[in-house]
């Protein structure tokens, strides 16, 4: 039986697009063309994976999530919000109204599968036909939303990784002893909460503790960044300036060791 997708959105060219990659990638796909329809066909269908508009007419995305998180029988369904707005304040409506992640728009068509892979896989445990055999987790924290993207974007386009970001160092700690993953990716400085304290944090938990932490930094050299944090040895670092891909063959060259 084939994964079925429920697609809320509203504009014509733009449910034609994404039906389209959809359907050549094997899935079954139910369009909303409003929240209200969104939240109707999310308890008549029972998707198995909702891509939820956050501007939709009639009730908008955030309205619609919540209520399908409020009913006992969609309150499972994994949501992905696809969102034309990327500032952090965004990020957190759509997370407190129940979606699972989200996607800014434009997005490619291997950063939609690979989201659609992670929040499969996150659901059932078993990666679907789509994605890689297994997939190594790895967590991004870093207060810069668009430089963040950039970098998931990327890795999940290898197909190879289940990539969550957060953009706030506090609620990266958490986030860490949730999702337990395989390599964290840690900006050096950030307001709310820096990487060294991040990282102090973590190594505080026993469950997470020996998670690799690659740390990010705009600052020149390993010595200036130890000076400027008190970090002590042993993790890795990268510069900001490197060029993305040369920031995934880092990471993919410690996740294999």
């Amino acid at each position: 039986m084939k994964t079925r997708i429920l697609l809320a959105e509203d504009n014509p060219a733009t449910v034609e697009v994404i039906q389209q990659e959809l359907e050549i990638l094997g899935y079954d796909v139910v369009v909303a063309k409003n929240g209200v329809e969104a939240v109707e066909l999310a308890a008549s269908e029972l998707p198995d994976l909702i891509i939820m508009d956050i501007a939709l007419p009639k009730m908008d995305g955030l309205q619609a999530a919540s209520r399908i998180r409020a009913n006992p029988k969609t309150a499972a369904i994994p949501m992905l919000a696809a969102t034309a707005k990327a500032l952090p304040e965004d990020k957190k409506k759509c997370l407190a109204a129940g979606c699972d992640d989200y996607l800014p728009k434009p997005f490619t068509h291997s950063e939609l599968n690979a989201c659609i892979v992670s929040l499969l896989k996150r659901k059932t445990g078993v990666v679907s036909p789509h994605g890689a055999p297994s997939m190594k987790k790895i967590l991004i924290i870093d207060d810069n939303v668009d430089f963040s993207d950039l970098v998931r974007s990327k890795l999940q386009e290898t197909g190879r990784y289940e990539v969550r970001v957060e953009n706030q160092g506090s609620v990266g700690v958490d986030a860490a002893r949730a999702f337990k993953p395989d390599l964290i990716i840690l900006d050096v400085v950030m307001p709310d909460m820096d990487g060294p304290e991040v990282a102090e944090k973590i190594q505080e938990d026993n469950t997470i503790a020996k998670v690799p932490i690659v740390f990010l930094t705009s600052i020149v050299s390993e010595e200036e960044v130890k000076s400027h944090s008190g970090l002590i040895g042993g993790r890795h670092f990268i510069a900001k300036t490197e060029r993305i891909q040369n920031i995934v063959s880092y990471v993919e060259q410690i996740l294999s060791r």
